[in-house]
């Protein structure tokens, strides 16, 4: 996590003034002046290191994160600082056009192929919880919202943020900022020991069973309880004095069950701070996604991906004859969703965006499961015809994949023997 406070820069105590050369989120180089401030340990368990900074041609203030050349040298450093420069930029490609991006850090360059390998973040809002006081019973509900807030995009995502802590989420009087980017991992991926009691639930500690959401809901839950009392939470346990407590005891009761599988998800306790806000995020997130503007990340830095396959299983796609469409997502190897053991249920949604008709409207699929889901679609005049087809996580809500398929329904005359492809067309996870 990133000091929020602005270490001394030159003229103040700084270093000199240097060159440096990096690549912005649109995939464009730039070489700029900079100045960088003292430079510490990002986490002690953690090989990153981080100085504050000042890009001289635009003043703007930024938080370097890097690898000393020693460190750049273990693969596995290197892999962590991808892998952090991957979430940084699809989180900007997904939320830059929307109002939730200000929850988390907004990167604005890397250079990730260099012997001193380092991203670049634009300066931080607010100040670490560590160093805020007793929080007051209003601040703690617009804390909690927007904590699972970000979990729920994280969610949307597949994603799952490890090791929150006081550290990693900033508040500046009005809302959250949730750093830590470093702690992220994939759902249904195998646990791996990450973070610190009491903040890390006792499967994470342990290092036990697969990356869920609800890691986090514990994570969230023990930040508020730490603020509310200015004391830790138990390891293991709920504490003793929770109905001490109203907003916890209303809102996050059951975020402190020791297993996962026992506590609330962050859409379900989203909607008990604020009604309806986890649909809203769903639908809004979606829209402005879709409509945004691609942000490259490097091959090397993207997450394993999840496709949509579509397939005509009539030989004689015909106006006003129904025509069967199998549809499946295909997760790439590395993907967890890729064990049969591992994927949620999903709900395939299908919305004709044409004169068709598609039957059913709506079926639950496992990702894992070896058959596809089936619709019927019919159209009564010939020609093409476009179908989206929208995969939303069952329990959650929140919207995984869409993608648009176009079907060609011939006229009865002129219709081709031969099983046919429907052609899908740019879709988004």
């Amino acid at each position: 996590m990133t000091d929020s406070r602005h270490s001394p820069l030159p003229g103040q105590g700084g270093l000199a003034p240097a060159t440096l050369a990096f690549t912005v989120p649109s995939g464009r180089r730039r070489v700029v002046p900079v100045r960088f401030g003292r430079e510490s340990r990002r986490d002690p368990q953690l090989p990153q290191r981080i100085r504050n900074g000042l890009l001289d041609d635009e003043g703007q203030q930024c938080v370097q994160v890097r690898l000393t050349a020693a460190d750049a040298a273990n693969p596995a450093a290197r892999a962590l600082l991808d892998a952090e420069a991957g979430t940084a930029l699809r989180l900007r490609r997904v939320l830059d056009a929307t109002r939730y991006a200000a929850l988390f850090p907004r990167i604005i360059g890397y250079e990730l192929d260099a012997a001193e390998p380092f991203l670049l973040y634009a300066a931080p809002r607010g100040i670490a919880a560590a160093r805020t006081h007793v929080m007051g019973a209003s601040d703690q509900r617009v804390l909690a919202r927007d904590l699972m807030l970000a979990l729920c995009l994280l969610d949307g995502q597949g994603l799952v943020l490890r090791g929150i802590s006081p550290a990693t989420v900033l508040w500046d009087g009005a809302s959250v900022q949730l750093w830590g980017l470093e702690g992220v991992a994939r759902a249904g991926a195998p646990r791996t020991r990450w973070g610190r009691a009491p903040y890390c639930s006792p499967e994470q500690r342990r290092g036990e069973g697969l990356v869920d959401s609800r890691d986090a809901v514990w994570s969230v839950a023990q930040v508020l309880y730490q603020l509310v009392t200015g004391r830790h939470g138990p390891t293991d346990r709920a504490p003793v004095d929770l109905d001490e407590h109203r907003v916890l005891a209303e809102t996050l009761r059951g975020a402190f069950a020791p297993r996962a599988a026992d506590r609330p998800t962050p859409a379900r306790l989203l909607d008990l701070l604020e009604p309806g806000a986890a649909r809203r995020v769903r639908h809004a997130a979606v829209a402005d996604t879709l409509g945004a503007e691609d942000v490259p990340i490097p091959a090397r830095l993207a997450a394993p991906r999840c496709r949509a396959d579509l397939m005509l299983l009539d030989d004689h796609p015909c106006a006003g004859t129904p025509v069967r469409l199998s549809v499946k997502l295909v997760a790439d190897s590395a993907h967890p969703w890729a064990r049969p053991d591992v994927g949620p249920s999903l709900e395939i949604v299908a919305v004709p965006l044409s004169g068709a008709e598609v039957t059913p409207a709506t079926v639950v699929y496992s990702p894992g499961n070896a058959d596809s889901a089936q619709f019927r679609v019919t159209a009564v005049e010939p020609g093409m015809h476009r179908i989206r087809f929208t995969f939303l996580h069952h329990d959650t809500g929140v919207a995984l994949h869409q993608v648009e398929a176009d079907l060609d329904i011939e006229g009865p005359e002129t219709a081709e023997s031969g099983r046919r492809r429907a052609t899908p067309r740019k879709g988004r996870s």
